[in-house]
């Protein structure tokens, strides 16, 4: 058995298990079950004066922050404060004020929701206690390639005070805190 190893008898395991399972056959376990109904009743075992039948579904939601949302036309929206993480402050800033002025761009509805996409996944990441450099780098650079194409495309429809606004976006996201 030298340098063969292990191996498992399967039969022997199927055929252990099969004397087991006679042996409960034989010596069948039960449990006898007592409710003690005292107290849970107002009058000591009375019915309760009011029973809610339910004839449709029943939702019960446990949690922080929890939405739920049924049928029609629905809009939520949860505020909630994040701390980001330490020396990051700075390209946060940055960020959430480019995500506010994407709108004014004038990129194309498409390109804008990607640009939001790579914004939020920016800040996802640096509100995690240990960011990844590499993920921030990712959305960092594909944010700013939003706002190049932006100045690319000679940046028509804004004025020059967005194009200035970008290019501030653009040199902030540069300042990798790393």
């Amino acid at each position: 058995m030298a340098g063969k190893g292990f191996e498992i008898n399967k039969r022997g395991i199927e055929q252990i298990m099969r004397e087991m399972q006679r042996e409960f056959d034989k010596h069948s376990i039960r449990v006898p079950v007592e409710a003690d109904s005292a107290g849970a009743f107002p009058a000591h075992g009375a019915a309760p004066g009011h029973v809610a039948n339910y004839y449709g579904p029943v939702v019960q939601v446990n949690g922080d922050r929890a939405q739920v949302a049924w049928g029609g036309s629905v809009t939520q929206n949860q505020d909630g404060v994040q701390e980001v993480a330490p020396g990051y402050e700075a390209l946060a800033a940055a960020v959430v004020e480019i995500r506010r002025g994407l709108a004014a761009t004038g990129l194309g509805a498409g390109e804008q929701r990607e640009a939001e996409a790579a914004a939020d996944d920016l800040l996802r990441e640096i509100t995690v206690p240990e960011p990844d450099p590499g993920k921030v780098r990712r959305a960092a650079t594909m944010l700013k390639g939003f706002l190049a194409s932006v100045l690319i495309g000679g940046g028509e429809g804004i004025g020059e005070g967005a194009v200035d606004w970008v290019r501030t976006g653009i040199e902030q996201l540069g300042n990798l805190p790393f």
